[in-house]
């Protein structure tokens, strides 16, 4: 259960809900919960301000609660294969938007991200796979070029259209050199 003094793992056993108390644990720095069938997190998890990693995948989730967006120095969240739909577009605007690096939302039932994801400064993994999006979202193709070998991940998203990419009109030699370095 415990992997040293700020590490709880409570993966697969069968967690249907987490006690209020769990907020009072505000030296806690990583925090595992995956493989369990909790469907709501307490309010005050807004108390854990150390928490830097915090696994929920596999989950029943079916929102993403408010007090996660306070969070100023988590770095790692993973969600996916809950039974998310949307994300609350104020989720990106507070704390997270300078410490949240790496995102897993792969395998739940997100069809758009909100454009407030750009605000996400410190992101450099986000993994969206396995969603019904119906089309690449806006926020997606802005940071792919940004982590591209970092791992943003977006594979099987069952696309119904690709919407037009705008680029910057570039002179040849410019072209030249841009196309050689993607390739």
């Amino acid at each position: 259960m415990w992997g040293g003094d700020q590490e709880l793992y409570l993966d697969d056993n069968r967690l249907t809900a987490l006690p209020a108390s769990v907020g009072s644990m505000t030296a806690l720095r990583h925090l595992s919960l995956s493989y369990n069938a909790i469907d709501e997190l307490p309010d005050n998890l807004i108390r854990m301000t150390s928490l830097t990693f915090l696994a929920l995948n596999n989950n029943h989730l079916s929102n993403v609660p408010k007090s996660l967006c306070r969070l100023p120095n988590l770095m790692t969240l993973r969600m996916g294969n809950n039974n998310l739909s949307t994300l609350p577009p104020s989720f990106f605007l507070f704390d997270l938007r300078s410490s949240l690096k790496v995102l897993w939302l792969d395998s739940n039932h997100v069809e758009f991200l909100p454009e407030t994801l750009l605000h996400m400064s410190a992101l450099v993994n986000l993994h969206v796979s396995g969603n019904p999006m119906r089309t690449p979202p806006y926020t997606v193709r802005i940071l792919l070029p940004t982590c591209g070998a970092a791992g943003c991940t977006s594979s099987h998203m069952r696309l119904r259209r690709l919407p037009p990419l705008e680029l910057p009109r570039l002179e040849s030699t410019t072209t030249t050199a841009t196309l050689a370095s993607i390739g």
